[in-house]
């Protein structure tokens, strides 16, 4: 009967192939099943409660393990074939009549059987959708941490979920640009990426974590993730695709390299609430890396540096920023900015001398022009984020 079930029933197979002590633990339900039917039989009576026992604690734990039930449904029939032909075979060929009153046996305890699996699985069930958010919540801090693969049942719940050790994954952060996140708005989050089909028509494995939705897809590249992103986003309400953002980290082989991938995809979504948009990490350039990265520390610096040349910029109405930004798109060479912005090349230098005495940097010298780039776009990055915060608390 369990080697029928594991050769008959594909989810149950992938299991077993996970989970090398599985197929012992089936064979003995197996055996428990076959003698529960015996003693029912030679009662003379339908199986009772007790003698269902194992039955209904294989429908708890499937229920729990999120194993489909049309599955379990599946291998109770295999199993049922298996124990016919054991029946017919035993009887011979003039066995008929022990043939017939076996087999309404057998249809009794099967059906009694079935229902107290179906009952038990359903009932566990709805328990768990009242928890079902935290479950999984658990299991991906399990994976996380490596307990998962420590525990007995880890390898068996992964595949229940869907995760193969073999199959490349893709892990997605996303977000919402305006910090600190609502938790109610990341629900329709959560909720559009659970009902998309992804690259290869699997639906991902979703769960909300701290003031973010993570999504882990199988798929062998990053390029194809983004484009699902970016689809799902477009089916939003307007306002939320605009506010929202995400992180790709991976791809990854099997949930062993998850937590790496994951760990790129946090990165990614940080990069991306400076830039906006999706942002896979591998295709980020150090120094914007750097700059989304800096600390509370970094940025106050860049702030007092840059105080009195924002302030006479603000004054010029940009002149200051945009000449120097020029500057530097034209390797610092002032006749070739002159051009570009149409503009005689002592005007320009004018400018910068300017921009020198507001910060006391050179603008000729290769570290300092680097050190005024950094507290250029950090300031303005600093003050785009102290924006969005005083319009959110209007």
């Amino acid at each position: 009967m369990a080697r029928a079930c594991v050769e008959g029933v594909p989810a149950i197979a992938s299991i077993a192939s996970h989970d090398h002590a599985f197929p012992a633990r089936l064979s003995r339900l197996c055996t428990e099943h076959v003698f529960a039917l015996v003693r029912s039989g030679r009662a003379g009576r339908p199986p009772e409660e007790a003698d269902l026992a194992a039955v209904r604690e294989l429908g708890i734990r499937c229920a729990q393990d999120l194993f489909p039930l049309e599955a379990l449904v599946q291998g109770m029939q295999l199993g049922q074939r298996v124990l016919w032909n054991a029946i017919v075979d035993a009887a011979g060929p003039h066995g008929h009549e022990v043939v017939v009153a076996l087999t309404a046996r057998m249809l009794d305890y099967t059906h009694l059987a079935g229902y107290q699996l179906e009952m038990a699985y359903s009932e566990a069930q709805r328990q768990i959708r009242a928890v079902g958010e935290q479950a999984r919540v658990e299991f991906f801090e399990d994976a996380l941490s490596g307990r998962l693969f420590a525990r007995s049942d880890g390898p068996g719940q992964a595949a229940a979920l869907g995760f193969e050790p073999d199959t490349n994954y893709v892990v997605v952060a996303v977000g919402l640009s305006t910090q600190p996140a609502n938790p109610e708005n990341l629900v329709p989050l959560r909720g559009a990426f659970e009902r998309r089909a992804w690259v290869d028509g699997r639906r991902p494995f979703v769960v909300m974590r701290g003031e973010h939705v993570v999504c882990v897809a199988a798929a062998r590249q990053t390029l194809p993730v983004r484009d699902t992103i970016i689809a799902t986003s477009a089916g939003m309400p307007a306002a939320l695709a605009a506010d929202m953002v995400a992180g790709i980290g991976g791809p990854c082989r099997g949930l062993a390299g998850m937590p790496r991938a994951y760990e790129h995809a946090l990165l990614a979504l940080r990069h991306a609430r400076s830039v906006g948009g999706v942002v896979v990490l591998k295709d980020i350039g150090t120094f914007p890396y750097l700059l989304s990265s800096a600390d509370p520390t970094a940025r106050q610096l860049s702030t007092r540096r840059a105080e009195r040349l924002q302030t006479e910029n603000a004054r010029c109405h940009g002149l200051l920023a945009h000449t120097f930004a020029v500057y530097v798109d034209c390797n610092l060479n002032v006749i070739q900015a002159a051009n570009q912005l149409g503009l005689h090349p002592n005007t320009i230098r004018s400018r910068l001398a300017k921009v020198e005495r507001l910060t006391g940097l050179d603008t000729r010298r290769v570290m300092d022009v680097m050190e005024l780039v950094t507290v250029m776009k950090l300031s303005r990055m600093t003050d785009s984020r102290g924006t969005e915060g005083t319009t959110d608390q209007n």
